[in-house]
């Protein structure tokens, strides 16, 4: 915590200069890099470089400093994941990146290599000297440096390969981990160069040794991960040789491949070992060796161990391995699209197995956001939640966007379409800027620039399905989202004469499993109101504008329901939790600037002391009183602007409402017009107090007609998207 970090940096004001110190102060930094803490990470390092060449103690300064190349190359990671998270998805086992990082990214990663270098030039021991090159190889890859690439691999070959050999076994796992590190490095450069220098049997012999090693110390986890990289290695290999080498040779790679990939996989599920988290890694790549040979149930099976496995991980995955909170797109998400893939082959068809999946990279995805929370899921079909709701699976894959409908009778159903030329994601990205871009005094360019590509995607998306929705008497459409589809309102879609608000009611869910059944009951409209119109004086934050309209808006909503209002000063983070705990609100009505962001630690919304994050806005809206429980039904966000052409949007949407204990929320894909929000929001609760005193329409009916109410009204200007398809509701719709 903040407060715990304030008593960390007062302590290290009156810490003595001792060599103890400078390694307290290094191993407090890696501690803080696994969990996450990068920017505190490296500080305590820096501090801990400062005190060990104060007391010149070389060894000590290269350990800190190759601990901090480490957490900057976390943090690049982090940049990179956070920068680059539309990038192409591709289905291909691409080890290597195949493009270079953006200007920031690269900023950090040059930083790290500094730091390595330095770490190596101090390094007493070839050990030391090992890991801070090797480590420098690594980022060389990811940077494309390819001279320089070559120029290191040479002093590692030179140098400390040699001295490596002739030790004894190595007392530690570091060097092992490193020469797996190397490898794969090696291999990126000879895949990158299309030659064979160096040799892939030298490759091979790397990993060979880390294997030996392992087996030699008795370290299982090691020799796990060695094997497994060795089949990975053979994978690599036989892929890279298969157009200049014989059948019988491939054959021989393809089945070295599997052997060490079964031996890793069965070590690493030993009731010795048992590291699900090594595991996993091993059934997906068995599962890719299965379906290169043509052995597709067989390689759905192995694929499905490796989703069940990551399933059990869920919450623990970032944990185990702090890593892959920005690897997901690499090292998580292609096993549950690779087996989607899989499943929707003609010959192999399994639609109720492939919506799990897609259901269970939902999930995974919000884990990975949220990072420690255990989401609670529950077996839920849709038919028992909602006799009028289809839901709509759409999901990207490498060639084609697969989708996969759920009609109320528990039917499934699928239809696919080819990528456009651009790519899905590419077109996605353009959709969005246009939408987003505020237009002009009654300027509908914006619109008439997006209807095409909004009648494309209502034709992927809509058309296949018209004859099933209508048959069954569908009202409202359900989706769950893949990738930058979530950056597009489903409610904009356009059929050529229609938008799809005009015909059905929509929610989105990042799966259904997280939803809890129940309706808003008569008497249940009482709504805490927290806003704030000035962000010239007291803010904690600069850039925002003043929000002229929020203090007519819950004005105009204090007349429709019953309503507590907390403006400007009377809205604090104390206030706001009193209020919560005094008495019974289930609906939350939040108008003030915020952020979904695309990490959850930079989620937040600005009250009038402070900005509060999405973790401590959680622990603010549940209640304390535990015979007092009861979830918030609805939380509403009318200013709040998310990353705007994010995929990530809504699972920040979603995050607030898990960690709030929310069942539904309702919040803006972008930052949207003060006035037209002010006069959306004051038709939702007219529209939400009918539906409950009358019992006809849903949370979706509602927001739905207070859209309609923009779109089909007298302000010709706010009949633009931009005004009114930019609100969503994110969960429980009933």
């Amino acid at each position: 915590s903040e407060e715990q970090w304030a008593k960390v940096q007062q302590t290290l004001q009156q810490l003595p200069l001792s060599p103890i110190n400078a390694v307290r102060l290094r191993h407090l930094g890696d501690v803080l890099r696994i969990l996450g803490a990068l920017d505190k990470s490296k500080f305590l390092l820096k501090q801990s470089i400062a005190m060990a060449s104060n007391l010149q103690l070389s060894q000590d300064q290269s350990a800190a400093m190759l601990s901090l190349g480490n957490t900057l190359q976390a943090l690049g990671n982090k940049t990179r994941y956070l920068t680059e998270n539309n990038y192409q998805i591709n289905s291909s086992e691409d080890w290597c990146h195949s493009h270079a990082p953006t200007y920031y990214t690269k900023k950090i990663y040059e930083q790290a290599l500094n730091y390595y270098g330095e770490a190596q030039e101090k390094a007493s021991s070839p050990d030391s000297q090992f890991q801070a090159l090797v480590n420098q190889l690594n980022l060389l890859t990811q940077l494309q440096k390819w001279p320089e690439f070559n120029q290191t691999s040479k002093k590692i070959e030179a140098q400390i390969i040699p001295s490596l050999v002739n030790q004894k076994i190595p007392k530690v796992s570091a060097i092992d981990y490193a020469l797996i590190n190397y490898a794969q490095s090696l291999a990126c450069y000879v895949q990158k160069y299309n030659n064979d220098v160096p040799s892939w049997s030298n490759i091979i012999q790397l990993l060979e040794t880390a294997v030996e090693n392992a087996k030699n110390r008795g370290d299982l986890r090691t020799k796990a991960y060695a094997l497994g990289y060795l089949g990975r290695i053979y994978e690599q290999s036989a892929k890279f040789l298969r157009n200049v080498s014989s059948q019988q040779e491939l054959q021989e790679r393809s089945l070295k491949a599997y052997k060490y990939t079964k031996e890793a996989l069965v070590l690493a599920q030993s009731t010795t070992l048992y590291a699900p988290e090594i595991a996993y890694q091993w059934q997906w790549q068995l599962g890719r060796l299965l379906r290169d040979r043509g052995d597709i149930q067989g390689a759905i099976a192995a694929y499905s161990a490796a989703v069940e496995t990551l399933n059990s991980l869920r919450s623990d995955l970032v944990t185990l391995n702090p890593n892959i909170q920005f690897d997901f797109k690499d090292e998580v998400e292609p096993v549950y699209r690779q087996l989607v893939d899989l499943l929707l082959q003609p010959e192999h068809e399994n639609l109720g197995q492939a919506r799990n999946v897609i259901e269970a990279l939902q999930l995974a995805e919000l884990n990975n956001f949220l990072r420690d929370v255990c989401v609670k899921v529950r077996e839920i079909k849709i038919d028992k939640l909602d006799p009028k709701a289809a839901v709509i699976y759409p999901i990207i894959l490498s060639d084609r966007l697969e989708v996969i409908l759920s009609l109320p009778d528990g039917t499934l159903t699928r239809y696919s379409t080819p990528s456009p030329s651009e790519g899905f994601e590419t077109f996605l990205e353009t959709l969005n800027t246009i939408l987003a871009n505020k237009p002009f005094q009654n300027d509908n360019t914006a619109s008439s620039l997006a209807l095409p590509s909004l009648q494309e995607m209502y034709n992927w998306l809509i058309a296949p399905a018209e004859t099933a929705l209508k048959e069954k008497k569908v009202e409202t459409l359900v989706f769950v989202l893949d990738g930058m589809l979530r950056s597009i309102p489903m409610a904009a879609l356009y059929d050529g004469k229609q938008y799809l608000v005009e015909k059905y009611a929509i929610a989105l869910t990042p799966s259904l499993q997280l939803l809890a059944p129940r309706n808003l009951e008569p008497g249940q409209i009482r709504v805490l109101a927290a806003g704030r119109t000035d962000f010239e004086n007291n803010i904690p934050l600069p850039g925002w504008n003043n929000l002229v309209y929020v203090k007519n808006e819950l004005e105009q909503i204090a007349t429709v329901v019953p309503v507590e209002v907390l403006l400007n000063k009377t809205f604090t983070s104390k206030s706001l939790q009193t209020e919560i705990n005094s008495l019974t609100f289930p609906i939350v009505h939040i108008a003030t600037h915020g952020k979904f962001d695309l990490q959850a630690e930079n989620t937040f919304i600005i009250a009038w002391d402070r900005t509060i994050n999405i973790n401590e806005l959680g622990k603010l809206l549940r209640v304390k009183d535990p015979s007092r429980l009861r979830d918030i039904e609805l939380l509403v966000f009318s200013a709040c602007q998310t990353a705007t052409g994010s995929s990530r949007a809504i699972l920040g949407m979603a995050g607030v409402a898990v960690r709030a204990g929310a069942r539904s929320t309702v919040a803006t894909l972008w930052n949207v017009n003060d006035k037209s929000t002010a006069d959306l929001m004051v038709k939702l609760y007219q529209e939400l107090k009918n539906s409950i005193d009358n019992k006809t329409v849903n949370k979706a009916e509602a927001l739905r007609r207070a859209q309609l109410s923009l779109l089909k009204g007298d302000n010709e200007r706010f009949r633009n998207p931009y005004y009114w398809a930019s609100f969503v509701l994110v969960g429980n719709w009933l």
